[in-house]
């Protein structure tokens, strides 16, 4: 298979896990929305507010907001249970992170290794994908 065609590939399926999780952390109109109303609420009440010179702007972590995302998920709360169990300090959207990069780096090396045969680099995928659940599962059983 062409290189070509297989960078292309990555960057098709890395732009839509991208999309993915922006759908995922979207719902950005109810932010604006609750925003919006404490100004509403702000005209018809009298309240005197203290303005900090230079102060920067509140910042947004964005695993914070995934975070939020994925607590309400099953399959969210089986990966905090057993991050748990392991004693590891890593929020849910680290260890996907964490997943999605040992899936990728897996299978480039498997690809590269086994003279570009793009079996053998699905098979790296699906490998390095159970790599860190094999981690997490040795350190939850040392530290039982």
């Amino acid at each position: 298979m062409d290189p070509l065609l297989l960078i292309a590939i990555v960057l098709a399926g890395l732009l839509l896990a991208g999309a993915g999780l922006a759908m995922l952390g979207g719902n950005r109109g109810q932010q604006v929305d609750k925003r919006l109303e404490e100004f509403v609420v702000g005209a018809t009440t009298a309240t005197t507010a203290t303005i900090v010179p230079n102060a920067p702007p509140p910042r947004i972590d964005v695993a914070d907001r995934l975070d939020e995302r994925l607590v309400k998920k099953d399959f969210a709360q089986k990966i905090k249970d057993r991050l748990a169990k392991a004693d590891l300090k890593l929020r849910v959207s680290e260890y996907i992170a964490l997943q999605v990069g040992c899936c990728l780096g897996a299978a480039g090396a498997v690809y590269l290794f086994f003279d570009q045969k793009l079996l053998f680099a699905i098979l790296g995928a699906i490998a390095g994908l159970r790599l860190p659940l094999i981690y997490t599962n040795m350190a939850a059983n040392r530290r039982l």
